[in-house]
């Protein structure tokens, strides 16, 4: 992991691109750490030593419940249509 990090310095730094690709490199750390909890879990419960944690922390970090992005594309709109409205009177 520390070698794909440091490999994704440069492409950091560029303007805009860097942008995406932090927030893709964020993106692919969580998959890994929710897949590593997934065959933590499994094998724990085959090795018969699972604990008694619940299971919504690992849904609510791996399955979060994300807004719609039409909708939020449409409220950003409309915040800016309101704020251009405003700063004219």
């Amino acid at each position: 992991m520390a070698v794909k990090s440091i490999a994704a310095i440069p492409a950091e730094a560029i303007p805009f691109l860097g942008v995406a690709v932090l927030i893709a490199d964020n993106g692919y750390e969580l998959y890994a750490a929710c897949e590593t909890m997934r065959d933590l879990d499994e094998l724990y419960l085959e090795l018969g030593v699972g604990g008694e944690e619940s299971g919504d922390a690992v849904h609510t970090v791996c399955n979060p419940e994300l807004p719609d992005p039409k909708r939020s594309v449409e409220k950003l709109l409309l915040q800016g249509i309101t704020s251009q409205l405003t700063d004219r009177r």
